[in-house]
């Protein structure tokens, strides 16, 4: 008798690491993200799962589409990151616009303040892959998850 093995992660009610495509045990240690020095390292052709980027998740990190990214930023300072999304139906990546609740827009940025941490929970349905890229002189050290509630 064959057992099925699910390939993706389906509804879930609780974060999943972005780190790579792999099913999670109970509990996992804490993976920080790469954040990328400049949006124009972000490959916008060529997306793969072999990427020779050194590490950089230049290729961006996997969604599974799912509704919510929940970032986890930490450093000393004032650090902030731009959260950049791609479509496998565009196949390009662009910053993440998000609804800033009078009217307006502006890209989704994780920050911390005066070297606080703090997490953030961006709402991304649709969104295939996410990549991080600093918008200050040093990036924050950052952690992310993805959750379908």
């Amino acid at each position: 008798m064959s057992v099925y093995k699910a390939t993706s992660w389906g509804r879930t009610r609780r974060p999943k690491s972005l780190r790579d495509d792999n099913p999670i045990g109970t509990k996992e240690t804490p993976t920080a993200t790469t954040v990328i020095t400049a949006s124009a390292t972000i490959l916008d052709n060529g997306i793969s799962k072999t990427s020779t980027d050194g590490g950089l998740h230049l290729n961006g990190l996997v969604t599974e589409n799912q509704r919510y990214l929940h970032v986890y930023v930490e450093g000393a300072g004032a650090r902030a990151v731009q959260v950049y999304g791609y479509t496998y139906a565009s196949g390009k990546w662009a910053p993440i616009m998000e609804h800033d609740g009078d009217g307006t827009r502006s890209v989704m940025t994780a920050t911390t303040d005066s070297g606080a941490a703090r997490h953030y929970i961006f709402e991304i349905a649709g969104i295939d892959r996410v990549a991080f890229v600093k918008s200050t002189t040093d990036a924050p050290t950052l952690y992310a998850a993805a959750s379908t509630f």
